[in-house]
């Protein structure tokens, strides 16, 4: 038979071992992706929200300078007013992102009345930090593109 605080002993030894560095360094980089990916998505979400609501200078104000530089605000007014999901809103999400340089790809999912839609938002990083530039909702473009 095992002593009764045989158990409690071994838990008192394996919690006093000293903490290896490299678990340490994998466990924070862990949780910055995930606080980088809510991060990401809320600002998809506060995109999509502010569009719902009619507050479309606020949604041009998170894309990035180069894509406002491109594209009047007029024209971005005039197509996410007229984008049926941007407009009538919805909850996203995203498990993952993709970074490739200064390009970040949130790949995600839009929750609409007609049920779940593919929802990629790519964000350009900037020194100031990431801005939109530009949305794919159920596979075609959210955001008008720079005028040829």
């Amino acid at each position: 038979m095992r002593h009764p605080f045989a158990m409690t002993a071994w838990l008192l030894v394996a919690c006093d071992r000293p903490k290896d560095p490299r678990r340490e360094e994998a466990d924070r980089q862990i949780a910055d992706a995930y606080a980088n990916v809510e991060r990401r998505v809320k600002i998809g979400q506060s995109f999509i929200d502010e569009i719902a609501r009619g507050d479309t200078t606020a949604a041009y104000a998170r894309t990035s300078k180069t894509y406002r530089e491109m594209v009047a605000f007029e024209r971005f007014d005039k197509a996410v007013r007229a984008h049926p999901y941007l407009r009538a809103g919805g909850t996203y999400t995203a498990p993952n992102t993709v970074t490739r340089g200064a390009t970040i790809e949130v790949r995600g999912t839009l929750q609409t009345s007609d049920g779940p839609v593919a929802a990629d938002l790519y964000l350009l990083k900037m020194a100031d930090g990431e801005w939109i530039s530009g949305f794919i909702i159920a596979g075609q473009p959210a955001l008008p593109t720079a005028s040829p």
